[in-house]
C-alpha cells in the first residue's frame, strides 16, 4: 500500500482550500447536517414536553403589553429576549423609542433585575449596534435555540444561577423560543411576531 506523504497531504489540503465549488459543497453538507441535528432535537423537545410542552406561560399581543405586574405575578427578575420579530423586525439593527423605553421599565422591576438578548442570528456589527443603544449585551454564538447550551450561554450570563423558576424567555416562535425554555424549566412568555404589527399599520 502506497503511503502518501506529507507533501502529498499538504498539496490536497492547499487543492481543497483554493477550489471554492469543492470548499462550498461540502461547507454545504455540513450546515444541512447542523440543522437536521437541530430539527431533530427540536421534535424530541416537543416528545419530551408531552402536551403542554409547547405551550408558554403566558401569551401577549406585544412585547410592549409586558408589564413590571406581569413579571411579577410570574416570580421572575432575569429577562432573555429574543430580538428578531420579538423586538426588531426581522435582521433590523434599530430598536425603536418605545421599546427601548419598556426595556428601561422592565429593568427596574428589582435592584437583582437583569436582562441580556439570545439570537439564533449572529452579526458582530448588529449586536455592537444594539448593545451601544441599549445597554443591554446579545447573545449568540455556535449553539442555536432551541439547543440548551444557548440558554445555557445566557443563564450564565445573566449569573442566574440554577433556579430557573426566576428566569423567563420572551420570544415570538414556538419552536425556537418557547419549547427549549420549557424543557429547562425557565417560564416563557410569548408575543406576536412584530411583522403583523407593521403589516396592520401601513
Amino acid at each position: 500500500m502506497e503511503i502518501v506523504s506529507k507533501n502529498s497531504l499538504h498539496e490536497i489540503q492547499k487543492n481543497f482550500k483554493s477550489n471554492k465549488t469543492l470548499k462550498g459543497k461540502y461547507h454545504k453538507k455540513s450546515q444541512m447536517f447542523v440543522y437536521t441535528k437541530r430539527w431533530i432535537e427540536t421534535v424530541y423537545r416537543i416528545i419530551k414536553g408531552g402536551k403542554n410542552g409547547h405551550n408558554p406561560d403566558k401569551f401577549v399581543s406585544s412585547f410592549l403589553d409586558i408589564s413590571p405586574t406581569l413579571l411579577n405575578e410570574l416570580g421572575v427578575i432575569f429577562l432573555i429576549i429574543d430580538l428578531d420579530q420579538t423586538i426588531v423586525p426581522h435582521g433590523s439593527f434599530d430598536i425603536d423609542k418605545k421599546h427601548r423605553n419598556h426595556l428601561k421599565v422592565l429593568g427596574k422591576i428589582s435592584e437583582k433585575t437583569n436582562i441580556c438578548f439570545l439570537t439564533n442570528r449572529p452579526d458582530h456589527k448588529r449586536e455592537y449596534i444594539i448593545d451601544r443603544d441599549t445597554g443591554i449585551k446579545v447573545i449568540s454564538g455556535t449553539f442555536r435555540k432551541p439547543q440548551k447550551q444557548a440558554y445555557q450561554a445566557a443563564i450564565n450570563y445573566l449569573k442566574a444561577g440554577e433556579d430557573y423558576s426566576k428566569i423567563v424567555m420572551i420570544g415570538d416562535r414556538v419552536w425556537t423560543d418557547i419549547i427549549g425554555a420549557r424543557c429547562l424549566g425557565i417560564k416563557t412568555i410569548q408575543v406576536k411576531a412584530i411583522l403583523w404589527h407593521y403589516l396592520f399599520s401601513l
